[in-house]
């Protein structure tokens, strides 16, 4: 979605995969279950995604086991969250008690991020270009889905760091 308007010196042109890394999130393992109450194993669903961040009203918890079984497919507060299945492109920062909470299967995380400031790519996400851009690349279907390497082809504007 590159327009050919000039950028300001400085001012360049990228991918989100030369600025970060897409993972996708994990769904529980066949015949695994929620736990009935709180437990030190967050699960971060969809639902929980809200005005930029984590609602911590409904979150569902896992059991050691649970989580064990899923263990690589955990969020940190350094990361950015995308929703990518469902309602796509809900995008948000993790809150710090959260880090290491695992992560439903119909998100990603943009971790590894470098070069440009958290808050500023978080903004540029949910900027009017950047979404466009996000439901052109979904494909519709019973339940719309976003594939990851397409958040990775995403073009964005970077500023230097000091206009961030």
């Amino acid at each position: 979605m590159k327009e050919n308007k000039e950028l300001p010196k400085g001012w360049k042109w990228v991918k989100l995969k030369e600025i970060a890394e897409v993972k996708g999130g994990k769904r529980l393992p066949k015949g695994a279950e929620y736990e009935d109450g709180k437990t030190e194993f967050p699960y971060i669903r969809v639902t929980d995604f809200e005005n930029n961040t984590i609602n911590q009203n409904n979150l569902k918890y896992l059991n050691s086991k649970v989580q064990n079984a899923i263990k690589n497919y955990t969020i940190s507060s350094e990361d950015l969250y995308i929703s990518i299945a469902g309602t796509i492109g809900k995008v948000g920062l993790v809150p710090i008690n959260l880090c290491g909470a695992n992560l439903t299967e119909n998100a990603a995380k943009i971790t590894q991020i470098k070069n440009i400031n958290l808050k500023y790519l978080l903004c540029l996400l949910n900027s009017e270009t950047v979404q466009k851009q996000i439901q052109k690349q979904t494909i519709a279907t019973t339940q719309p889905k976003l594939a990851l390497y397409k958040i990775e082809n995403l073009d964005l504007i970077l500023p230097p760091i000091g206009i961030q």
